[in-house]
This record gives structure tokens, sequence and C-alpha cells, in this order.
């Protein structure tokens, strides 16, 4: 007889959604970026080999032009894959797409405008590529908090249940979900939390049960005796 699955309460899989879409617009919005660049190399197309001459871009005009390009992908693929606004972007040059630019890209166009400036020629894929992973890292410090927004201290009983550490944690000495959200994604990712698993990671100790600590004491040093 195949094991019962596990009951889902209803919001945790409302966490797991939201992980879920946050991890997709990550995806798409890292996408956009390195399209937005590889679109615009039109802008210093050599025209006799049609390669790149990033040398092109000691000029400020041709800057511009391939500032531009970039901005038109990022309006228009920010626009049909990350907004709410239904396929229309805002109008170029104004506030409105400054936030736009802002709230789904991460960059504006004065921004990105620094980042040619100050680098020309070396202005490559390799540089954008280091300005976007910049650009994604803060994207993720924003949205990651809002997949949990909906818990509250109320559900931490649930979370320890649904993951099967209840018998480990002192219930009572846990003052926030988020001392306890992370063991979704540790969950979601192995399919198990493990005693091990814990010790495994520097928790506070007044978060466990007595015998909890105490086998996790023994875990550590068995770890420290095998490094």
């Amino acid at each position: 007889m195949s094991e019962k699955k596990k009951e889902l309460p209803k919001h945790i899989k409302e966490f797991f959604d939201r992980d879920k879409k946050v991890k997709q617009l990550l995806a798409a919005t890292e996408d956009i970026h390195s399209q937005a660049y590889s679109k615009a190399l039109e802008a210093i197309k050599d025209k006799k080999t049609g390669l790149p001459d990033h040398e092109m871009l000691k000029d400020i005009a041709v800057q511009d032009n391939m500032i531009d390009k970039m901005m038109d992908h990022y309006r228009t693929a920010g626009a049909e894959k990350l907004s709410t606004i239904k396929g229309k972007a805002p109008d170029k040059g104004t506030f409105e797409e400054d936030m736009f630019m802002k709230k789904y890209i991460g960059i504006t166009r004065a921004e990105l405008t620094k980042y040619f400036r100050k680098n020309k020629s070396k202005y490559t894929q390799k540089a954008h590529e280091g300005v976007r992973d910049t650009l994604m890292e803060k994207q993720q410090e924003e949205l990651m908090p809002l997949r949990h927004g909906h818990l509250d201290k109320k559900h931490i009983g649930d979370i320890l249940k649904y993951v099967g550490v209840d018998k480990y944690y002192e219930l009572g000495n846990i003052e926030d979900v988020t001392q306890v959200v992370g063991l979704l994604d540790s969950y979601k990712a192995k399919g198990e939390i493990t005693l091990a698993d814990l010790a495994s990671v520097d928790l506070p100790q007044h978060l466990f049960k007595k015998e909890a600590k105490e086998a996790m004491k023994e875990y550590k040093k068995k770890y420290k005796t095998a490094k």
C-alpha cells in the first residue's frame, strides 16, 4: 500500500505558489537583461565583417544608439512578460518609464547610461552580465520576502509539522515566522529534513528541545571528527 500523500495546508501551498511565481519572474528578468544587450549589438556592427566592434562605443553617439536599443527591448519585453499593463509600456523618456524600469527591470536609462559612459568600449557582454547579476541579486532580495508575506506566528506550528521537525523545535520559543520559513525551501529541495540537517546549520539553540540539542551536539562532534 502506497504511503498517503502528506496534506498540504492552504497557507503553505500559497507559499510554494508564490515561490514559483517569484522564481519565474527572476528567470524572465534575467533573460530580458541578456537579450537586451545581444539585440542591441546591432548598434556596433562592423559594416564590412558584420561582427560587433566594441571600439565603436568610444563614440557617445554610438553609446546612445545602443542604449536606445536596449531600452526599447526592456520596455517591450518588460511590458509583455513582467508587468500588469497588458502589453503597454510607458512612453520613452518619461517619469513613468523610469518607474516602470525600476520596478520591473531594476535599472533606468540614466543608470544604464552611466555604465556606458564609464566603460565605453569595455562595456562588453561579460561586463553587462556583471551588471545584470548585481541587479538580479538586489531584485531577489526584494522579492523573496514576498513569498511569506501572508504567513505569521500562528502558522509556525503548521510549518514545523509539515516539514516533519515539530518534535525537535520548542514552539513557544519561536518568536517570528521568518525563523522557520527557510525550512520550507529545504524540505522542497530534499523531501525531508533530518536532525543532522539542522545540526549542520548554525541555528539559535534556544529554538530546540533539550533532547534535540543534545543529539545535535553529537552530530556536530561526528562532523568535526570526520573532517
